[in-house]
């Protein structure tokens, strides 16, 4: 019998090799997708930052972690809500964890800073909580996302409202002075104006003020002179505020009506009974009766990083994961359409949120207070009756 030759057994050899290792190519797993995630941990904000980390972990726990076979991993840093700080965890989840995209981002000035750099950069930003407007108008960028809201934009239609509906006609406007408070009030007070009302007084606090009582007092001179106080504070400031503002006897005298931060659920329960009555308007409300909501609150009741997850995961499944390919995947987030515990949401032409907006009053329901919604009105941009 004659003996193969030896190419020809090698050749063989070397087929069946292939072929017995090719299961294992097939069914390697893909590299996970990185996710960088800014918040604040610490200090005043802290509280809601930790809340924005919850709120987006729980959407990729719906997902088991993972989108079309990849895992995904989370890589959290906090900003501290210092612009020098956040810029440095930027570039360190950038330059250094080398991540496939950054999301988050609570505090504005943080948001600015981070969102210059990366705007420099091909690595995809997706801000779902900071609402400094810039980031998606005058300093806006192609890689550059946002789910939350631009400045007053939650507050366009509540400056109308408040006038036809409240019948509230020369208020005192009270905010927190400083990138945030200057662009919530600068979205509630022109719209406010244009519907026929008048701004009687502004008053300024510095975020972080661990007492409110100089300004209080400049309110409780001008008692006579408006119909209500519209107020928009942050954090611990907001329930300091809420609560002073009762100790000082304003309350019974002007109405105090707001920019939902200062009465959102995570401050309710210190705030009690002080918060009763407040008329606010916000982008979700955990009582909203809509079975998306139902669905959401029965697990976690947090708001914005929960719809940025969820845009996000919606683009990475249209691109099949394939997170790599940055020029289709920022055009999938371009035509996310989803519907959240918000409602519906999507991207205008700067890619910045489309959402409905939500008028509530604070009540106490079988003992709980809470906010209450009392109209929606959909579909508001960031140029909601604006000169676009």
């Amino acid at each position: 019998m004659k003996r193969a030759p030896l190419a020809l057994v090698t050749v063989v050899l070397s087929v069946l090799s292939g072929l017995a290792l090719a299961p294992a190519f097939a069914q390697a797993p893909r590299p996970p997708i990185k996710i960088g995630f800014l918040t604040v941990l610490t200090g005043g904000l802290a509280a809601g930052g930790k809340e924005m980390e919850q709120g987006f972990r729980l959407a990729l726990d719906e997902v088991r972690g993972e989108i079309e076979g990849r895992k995904i991993t989370l890589l959290v840093e906090d900003d501290e809500a210092k612009p020098d700080v956040g810029l440095t965890k930027a570039r360190k989840l950038v330059e250094s964890n080398h991540v496939h995209m950054v999301a988050g981002l609570l505090h504005s000035g943080v948001s600015l800073a981070v969102g210059s750099y990366m705007a420099g950069k091909e690595t995809p930003l997706v801000v779902t909580n900071a609402i400094a407007k810039a980031l998606t108008q005058e300093k806006r960028a192609p890689n550059v996302f946002r789910t939350s809201w631009a400045g007053g934009q939650a507050y366009f239609p509540f400056g109308q409202y408040v006038v036809e509906k409240l019948r509230y006609r020369r208020l005192i406007v009270a905010y927190s002075d400083f990138a945030a408070g200057q662009d919530m009030a600068g979205g509630f007070t022109p719209f406010f104006t244009a519907a026929g009302g008048e701004v009687v007084d502004t008053v300024k606090a510095p975020l972080g003020t661990p007492d409110f009582a100089p300004y209080l007092a400049k309110i409780v001179g001008m008692v006579g002179t408006a119909d209500a106080v519209w107020a928009w504070y942050p954090g611990a400031d907001a329930i300091r505020f809420v609560k002073q503002y009762v100790e000082f006897g304003l309350k019974e005298k002007m109405p105090l009506i707001a920019g939902g931060s200062l009465v959102e659920e995570i401050n309710l329960p210190a705030q009690g009974k002080d918060a009763l009555g407040i008329i606010s308007a916000d982008i979700y409300t955990p009582t909203w009766d809509t079975p998306e909501n139902r669905a959401f609150v029965a697990a976690f009741q947090k708001k914005y990083s929960v719809t940025g997850a969820k845009v996000i995961l919606a683009a990475l499944k249209a691109v099949n994961g394939q997170i790599e390919d940055r020029p289709r995947f920022l055009e999938a987030l371009r035509k996310v359409e989803i519907t959240t515990g918000r409602g519906p949401i999507r991207f205008d032409q700067h890619q910045n949120a489309i959402l409905n907006v939500q008028i509530r009053q604070v009540r106490e329901v079988g003992g709980k207070i809470e906010n209450v919604v009392l109209e929606v009105i959909p579909n508001v941009d960031q140029y909601w009756k604006t000169k676009r």
